[in-house]
């Protein structure tokens, strides 16, 4: 996700009233120092605690920016433009601390999540945080994805929103391709992709799984991402739902409907006024 110093601000200060109890808030302050101190360049020690929340309870590193993305999903519903009530299957590229697999899971009572991470740190925090909140919806995958099976250099940056796969990227981690992860699986109502300027290469290795697929929501990173994305979903009978905020979003068509966008008016209404 990107980073947007307004829009965080905003949901930080709202994130103080999220903690039950003391010792939370406490923790929560010192995540929000941390983010502040991040942002002039002073990074503070890696330490993993956890968060007692109203609607849920999350394991972050106090270091690494962790709650930017959950204040974007939970608080601003950022992806509430292709919101569906109990979809059959959600599918998590980049999936971070999970905070978007969660309020799938917990908030729209998904039947099937399947998440992908690579970050082999952030991924630790991935999981416990699907364990704690006691999820057994949840398929999660410690692999990059990608358009072939390998093995993919990857940067860990001090914010975990910003890992990314690189060239220059110090670890290796294994990279996996969503049309044999997903070759199984019948129907995908949501797919997310945030890779961090990798998305086409997650779709090119996803010409099964799109076929599949019903909604479809990109985070952007780059000038021209969005044209070469369309490059690849129009051909398939995908048309532009939205462009909000630095998210795209795709719906797939119908026969009896081609007009069908899939979105929800109402959802569609509240991202417009935000």
């Amino acid at each position: 996700m990107t980073i947007r110093p307004k829009s965080a601000m905003k949901h930080a200060l709202r994130a103080m009233t999220d903690p039950v109890n003391a010792k939370s808030l406490f923790l929560t302050v010192l995540c929000l120092k941390a983010w502040a101190g991040a942002k002039f360049g002073r990074w503070t020690a890696s330490k993993e605690v956890m968060l007692d929340l109203k609607h849920l309870r999350l394991c972050v590193d106090i270091s690494r920016a962790d709650l930017v993305g959950y204040w974007e999903v939970w608080h601003d519903r950022c992806y509430d433009a292709i919101d569906l009530d109990r979809p059959q299957c959600v599918v998590d590229v980049g999936a971070n601390i999970g905070a978007f697999s969660l309020y799938q899971a917990m908030v729209k009572h998904a039947e099937r999540v399947i998440a992908f991470e690579p970050s082999p740190q952030t991924f630790r925090r991935t999981a416990k945080n699907v364990e704690i909140n006691g999820l057994k919806n949840v398929r999660l995958v410690n692999a990059a994805v990608g358009d072939k099976r390998g093995v993919l250099s990857f940067s860990e940056d001090p914010m975990s929103i910003l890992c990314q796969v690189s060239e220059s990227g110090s670890l290796k981690v294994p990279c996996v391709t969503l049309d044999d992860e997903l070759r199984d699986v019948p129907n995908i109502d949501i797919l997310k992709i945030d890779t961090e300027g990798y998305e086409t290469h997650v779709l090119r290795g996803a010409s099964e799984t799109l076929k599949k697929t019903k909604r479809i929501a990109f985070e952007l990173h780059y000038r021209g991402e969005q044209q070469e994305i369309e490059s690849i979903l129009f051909p398939l009978g995908f048309s532009l739902a939205k462009v909000h905020a630095g998210l795209a979003f795709y719906c797939a068509t119908t026969p009896l409907n081609p007009e069908q966008t899939l979105l929800r008016p109402d959802s569609v209404s509240a991202l417009d006024s935000a």
